[in-house]
């Protein structure tokens, strides 16, 4: 109801809308998630961007989905997130080897990025069946999650 409030005061507002779009989303209403996106249009937003797929592939639209990343990440190609969520959607789609290629030629995935490419990793090979590897890749996951929680805990003391 928040976002909703919030979009009468200033239909606009696409930060409300992205976020009220992720609550459609995840109740299923893809439709409604894809007219409160494309209503609020930040194609230069990671989180709209993948909304926006999201919403398409919740509709089937899977040719339209993948369009639409491609054209993100030709919009976006400094984006350090698109290589592990393009690798994330292929994976889902049972591409896993095309996701796995996608993220072994990203090049130079941050440290802070890391965590979240291992765990499309681990996705892409749990799909591909190689249980053995993706463990592998969710420990490796957990040891930068665990990493980046003893920073923050540094810098915020």
């Amino acid at each position: 109801r928040a976002y909703r409030g919030l979009l009468e005061l200033d239909p606009s507002f696409s930060v409300a809308a992205i976020n009220l779009a992720d609550i459609e989303m995840y109740e299923g209403n893809y439709q409604e998630a894809e007219n409160l996106l494309r209503a609020n249009a930040r194609p230069e937003n990671l989180v709209w961007s993948w909304n926006l797929m999201a919403t398409l592939a919740g509709q089937q639209r899977y040719s339209e989905a993948e369009e639409h990343l491609d054209r993100t990440v030709e919009a976006q190609p400094d984006n350090v997130y698109l290589a592990p969520t393009r690798a994330l959607f292929l994976a889902t789609m049972g591409r896993w080897e095309r996701a796995l290629e996608e993220l072994e030629a990203a090049d130079g995935i941050p440290g802070a990025v890391e965590a979240w490419a291992r765990y499309v990793e681990a996705v892409a090979l749990g799909r591909a069946g190689r249980l053995a590897e993706a463990r592998q890749s969710l420990a490796r996951m957990d040891e930068l999650m665990t990493d980046d929680m003893i920073v923050l805990r540094i810098i915020s003391s």
